[in-house]
């Protein structure tokens, strides 16, 4: 078990406050970390820290709020975020100690819609887009041109075949086999053409690639 405790400072000068947590075994050691950030601007304690009307230095007090043992930090956080929950009209903490992980996946879902909500977010969603666009029809057109050489391949094997039954007159139907074999063709000329316009159509999103980003290594 590890001993934790939770503090508050105050101040004559305003009326805010600072939660926080510590498990230095003294709480003027914690405190001259506040100390030392404040004088060296590190945070801005938002008056706690400062100057009376006479001039004189006033520097907040430091009490102790409760003591708590735990075996996980998150336990001494969660102490903590409950105390800055009751203090929560008059403290000046910026951050909350504990955020749960059902928290923390809502922000998060709620900072990337944020993001996409901005110029720079719309340009990366472009960007993101035009890339996976890219790479998807790529990717059918080498599909697509493996598919054509495998069928050209086979059909010049089959028209082969045929002409070689013309030429010894073995007794077939030359009719059907010629017919299919043109059929064949038809269809894989059909699948150039589809292949083509794939390529006229990923041209189209590489330039408009380009002129988002240059300096694309999908360009390169």
């Amino acid at each position: 078990m590890v001993f934790g405790k939770i503090y508050i400072l105050t101040s004559k000068l305003t009326e805010k406050c600072y939660i926080g947590s510590t498990t230095y075994p003294y709480l003027s050691q914690r405190f001259n970390t506040h100390r030392v950030d404040y004088k060296t601007g590190i945070k801005d304690y938002e008056g706690l820290f400062g100057y009376d009307k006479d001039n004189n230095y006033i520097e907040p007090d430091i009490t102790l709020l409760e003591e708590i043992e735990f075996t996980e930090k998150d336990d001494l956080y969660k102490r903590e975020q409950e105390w800055i929950n009751v203090y929560e009209d008059l403290c000046i903490n910026k951050k909350n100690a504990y955020v749960s992980p059902e928290q923390r996946k809502q922000w998060n879902i709620n900072g990337v819609k944020k993001y996409h909500g901005t110029e720079a977010g719309q340009f990366s969603m472009r960007k993101a887009s035009l890339r996976q666009t890219v790479k998807r029809i790529h990717n059918e057109i080498i599909d697509m041109k493996y598919v054509i050489q495998e069928e050209t391949s086979q059909q010049d094997e089959d028209m082969a075949k045929y002409l070689t039954l013309c030429y010894e007159g073995i007794d077939s139907d030359y009719t059907k086999i010629f017919t299919d074999i043109l059929d064949r063709k038809e269809l894989t000329r059909r699948k150039s053409i589809r292949m083509q316009k794939k390529k006229e159509s990923l041209n189209k999103f590489l330039g408009e690639l380009k002129g988002l980003c240059p300096d694309d290594p999908m360009l390169q």
